[in-house]
């Protein structure tokens, strides 16, 4: 799945970003939410590639978190930040995430709820 290949790679970018930031004094507030983003990210990754899947919700705080990282210089994580959120708005992601969670509905025919 293409969000958890994204997580995997942001938790590498983000985690060698903080180590960079580390090495400088005034840097290292940065340091530590980048590598708090980095293990969020990689945890999540885990989960949602681990086998047999395990009932996992989309986490749109992940998604804010790695947007939020531009303050660390972290231009990937705000790219992937981005297409997460709106690949998780997607009736097909959300189907997914129906079907792993064991609700009954395979996922082609899930029918998201109107707004």
């Amino acid at each position: 799945m293409a969000i958890g290949i994204m997580a995997i790679v942001d938790a590498g970018i983000s985690g060698l970003s903080g180590l960079v930031w580390l090495l400088t004094i005034c840097g290292i507030p940065l340091a530590i939410y980048s590598i708090i983003v980095a293990v969020m990210a990689g945890m999540y990754a885990y989960k949602l590639l681990s086998s047999p899947p395990q009932p996992l919700q989309p986490n749109k705080t992940l998604a804010i978190m790695q947007i939020v990282n531009i303050i660390t210089g972290n231009i990937f994580s705000l790219a992937f930040g981005i297409v997460s959120l709106v690949l998780y708005n997607q009736p097909k992601v959300q189907a997914y995430f129906a079907y792993r969670n064991s609700q009954s509905l395979p996922p082609h025919q899930y029918q998201p709820p109107p707004f």
